[in-house]
């Protein structure tokens, strides 16, 4: 957090001076820039902050998204812990068999049974790889729809467009407060599928 204040802060300066650019504006800049979504929609158009622009993307892309790809990461834990317990208390069972059984019962339980009765590992890890970016979505299109003014098949491709950094920019983000909803979407949404992605190679094991 530290970081990333620095980083917005020391932005938001920058191009105040060299762009005039309000605060908020930079803010909503630096976050699109930083996440490689690129809409292009607010972009320098002055010689030295696109040269500033040059140097100081380079450094956002590995602060931005180091530091929202951890807070995914805690996020994705706490459910993590909460479907546990939820489990341990019996509410998952006899309900959903994608959960990976107490220890408890595997020590007391020959593990092919507690596989065979109780376990399906490959769907429980698909469940928690697919949750980040399907909340993703969801959350793009409530955006796009109650903040962006768009329909909900307009939304569901910005949202998707957003997620996966293609930043096609033909959905209008206007300034105000649909400038600093997307400045909380957007790093969200990447970083979750980001982790989504990285995940998925953990499935067979």
């Amino acid at each position: 957090l530290a970081t990333l204040a620095v980083y917005y802060s020391f932005g938001i300066a920058a191009y105040r001076w060299l762009e005039g650019w309000g605060a908020l504006e930079v803010v909503y800049f630096l976050t699109v820039m930083s996440t490689t979504v690129g809409y292009g929609d607010l972009v320098p158009k002055t010689t030295q902050g696109r040269l500033f622009t040059a140097f100081y993307a380079l450094a956002g892309i590995t602060t931005v998204i180091s530091a929202i790809n951890a807070s995914v990461r805690s996020v994705l834990r706490q459910v993590g812990t909460l479907r546990a317990h939820a489990h341990r208390l019996g509410i998952w069972r006899g309900i959903w068999r994608g959960q990976a059984t107490p220890r408890a019962l595997r020590l007391e339980t020959p593990i092919r049974q507690v596989n065979a009765e109780h376990a399906n590992y490959p769907l429980d890890y698909l469940t928690k790889v697919a949750l980040g970016p399907m909340v993703a979505i969801l959350a793009g299109v409530v955006i796009g729809v109650h903040i962006l003014g768009e329909g909900a098949v307009t939304s569901f491709y910005w949202s998707v467009a957003t997620m996966t950094t293609i930043g096609y920019g033909d959905v209008a983000v206007r300034p105000g407060v649909p400038q600093a909803v997307a400045v909380v979407f957007l790093p969200l949404a990447v970083a979750a599928l980001s982790h989504a992605i990285s995940q998925l190679s953990h499935v067979a094991t």
